[in-house]
């Protein structure tokens, strides 16, 4: 499993997040949302473990652990198309969870913290593309 930070780094984004969300307890192996579903909202991981992943582990995407502090659902939150990858609760997780019209309306009204998600959502979209690079460079050359 690979392990990849999505840490909210503005305390006032973290902060803003939790007063729009409800605070819920998940299992470990709930499914919190599934590649493809259209998308409710995010969470914030405030205790446990959270997986990411496609249908299923591969080499090129292994499963992204998420702990305290991460969150997740935040690409389909915004742009508002179906979440392309599987949560899991690998660990009890205590999670905030904030619905999508409410994301939504939050960025629309405040630009700053606006730009504190698009540089979260930049920094993903660079380490994945590391990550397929890094996996293209070790595969044999085809003609």
């Amino acid at each position: 499993m690979a392990s990849i930070n999505n840490l909210i780094s503005s305390a006032e984004l973290r902060e803003e997040l939790q007063r729009l969300s409800t605070v819920t307890t998940r299992l470990k192996g709930s499914i919190l949302f599934r590649r493809g579903d259209n998308p409710l909202g995010l969470f914030l991981v405030r205790k446990g473990r959270i997986g990411l992943c496609l249908d299923c582990e591969t080499e090129a995407y292994p499963v992204r652990m998420l702990g305290p502090g991460a969150i997740a659902g935040l690409p389909a939150s915004v742009s508002g198309n179906p979440y392309s990858l599987t949560a899991e609760v690998l660990q009890d997780s205590e999670l905030a969870f904030v619905p999508r019209h409410l994301v939504v309306s939050f960025l629309k009204n405040n630009p700053i913290l606006g730009f504190e998600v698009i540089r979260m959502l930049s920094s993903e979209i660079c380490d994945t593309r590391s990550v397929f690079k890094a996996k293209a460079s070790n595969l044999p050359a085809t003609v």
